[in-house]
């Protein structure tokens, strides 16, 4: 009497099994398409010099040193000038239609 209640309780847990399992890890393939800055090709102007040391303790000489550096930068044809060419023309660049 004893075994068929051992197999009764055997075939009554041989039920509650199944033999489909699940995957414990999902991967899913995601595109998205996202728009990225293109590098712009024109080349940046050079810098001007750094002023030498020590700086002219005259203040004549300073001063024509000063301001030959500032025509040099913000002169006519100077860095800032060829610098706001180059944003510029990068910005030309980016607003050609697609």
């Amino acid at each position: 009497m004893m075994r068929y209640l051992i197999l009764l309780a055997a075939d009554a847990l041989a039920a509650c099994g199944t033999d489909q399992s699940r995957p414990a890890v999902e991967i899913r393939t995601v595109t998205k398409t996202v728009e990225v800055q293109k590098p712009c090709a024109v080349t940046p102007p050079v810098r001007p010099a750094p002023l030498d040391k020590p700086l002219p303790t005259d203040l004549g000489r300073l001063v024509a040193v000063l301001g030959a550096k500032l025509v040099e930068y913000a002169g006519p044809g100077g860095f800032a000038d060829r610098a706001t060419a180059a944003i510029d023309q990068c910005r030309k660049l980016d607003t050609t239609p697609k």
